[in-house]
């Protein structure tokens, strides 16, 4: 039978060392480190082209590095064919056998390696069981749900207690609403088995739900990684600010820097103040990176350090919060979501003059690109 303390015990970790891989004259991984411990989850998250899905296709071995190491429990596997990796694998389309059951879909990968009979049945009951399925096993694929499919693939993945499973855009068929559930699902059943997960996704949201950590690829290197609130709250680059989540941005001057804060002057905006921007000499063109949430709008922004009037464009109500898009006097376009309270939403039309704010540890601060340093 499998039980979580066993697959928690088998989990392995993986290891990159000095990876390329090119096509041609193509160079689409110049150079990967990655280290992921057991029973770590570890999203590679990235714009289309970035490098995640041929980073994850090297580590099943479907793609053969060009060079460089990949190490699953310190043994290397970098030319090791696929079925001899022993590791599962769930992609997008979930490639399940229609005239198979779903139990007979989950038993594939043990008739693969020789596993029949009642342990083959008890194995396949206690994967559909950890995906809560176990009711449904008679059924053929194309009677279940997206959701239940994708529970089937996983099941599949698992059942021969893989040392490592790795999913490709798992949920990117999936609608919205389907896929948060199951992003949910993931997490607690990766909390549950204590199993090696490498997860490829483009979609933002998706990384930061459910990751340990994320690693944002850019062009094929690995531009940061780190946990979830790390990447938002304190992204390393303009492009790890830029991908995680919203941004706008205010282009300025920096100033002096004093008491642990620094001033930062702009063409038509004022001079707005953040914490101290360490490296950075003054005379640097920086940027001011700000998250929606932080830019208060209306009358409380008059408590704020940081205040300039914007032109309303639009704004738009999404439930929870009211998206408030501002052009400045310098401009720039920022974007303010605010959190919907019952008769507080901000009495304003597109043209009005609105007041923003924000305060100086919620701007990030990054040297602009080609800024003289």
């Amino acid at each position: 039978m499998i039980s979580p303390p066993q697959i928690r015990a088998s989990a392995r970790g993986v290891s990159l060392v000095g990876v390329t891989k090119r096509y041609d004259e193509l160079l689409v991984i110049p150079s990967l480190d990655l280290e992921i411990a057991p029973g770590e989850l570890v999203t590679l998250l990235g714009p289309s082209g970035s490098g995640k899905t041929t980073t994850l296709m090297m580590v099943t071995g479907f793609t053969t590095p060009t060079s460089g190491r990949i190490l699953i429990d310190g043994r290397e596997v970098t030319h090791v064919p696929p079925h001899r990796r022993n590791v599962g694998v769930v992609f997008q389309q979930y490639a399940l056998f229609p005239h198979m059951t779903v139990a007979e879909n989950v038993a594939f990968p043990l008739q693969m390696r020789g596993v029949s009979g009642a342990a083959a049945a008890e194995r396949v009951r206690a994967a559909l069981d950890l995906v809560e399925l176990s009711a449904l096993g008679h059924r053929f694929p194309a009677a279940l749900s997206g959701g239940q499919q994708q529970r089937v693939a996983f099941a599949r993945a698992i059942v021969f207690d893989p040392p490592v499973l790795l999913l490709d855009e798992p949920l990117g068929a999936l609608d919205k609403k389907l896929r948060e559930a199951l992003q949910i699902e993931i997490k607690a059943l990766h909390t549950r088995l204590g199993l090696t997960m490498i997860y490829v996704t483009h979609d933002q949201s998706e990384a930061l739900a459910i990751s340990d950590r994320a690693a944002v690829m850019n062009h094929g290197r690995i531009e940061q990684i780190g946990a979830p609130a790390d990447l938002y709250e304190r992204p390393a680059s303009r492009f790890v600010a830029d991908f995680i989540g919203e941004a706008s941005v205010i282009r300025g001057t920096l100033m002096g820097t004093a008491d642990g804060r620094s001033t930062v002057s702009t063409a038509r905006n004022g001079t707005f103040v953040v914490d101290a921007s360490a490296g950075l000499p003054p005379g640097t063109a920086v940027d001011l990176v700000l998250r929606p949430e932080a830019i208060v709008v209306g009358p409380s922004a008059a408590a704020m350090t940081n205040r300039v009037t914007g032109i309303l464009l639009d704004s738009a109500y999404v439930g929870e919060s009211t998206r408030y898009r501002l052009r400045l006097p310098g401009g720039e376009i920022v974007m303010a979501r605010v959190q919907n309270r019952r008769g507080q939403r901000l009495p304003a039309t597109p043209g009005d003059g609105i007041a923003a704010g924000w305060d100086p540890a919620d701007a990030i601060v990054f040297a602009a690109q080609g800024a003289q340093l």
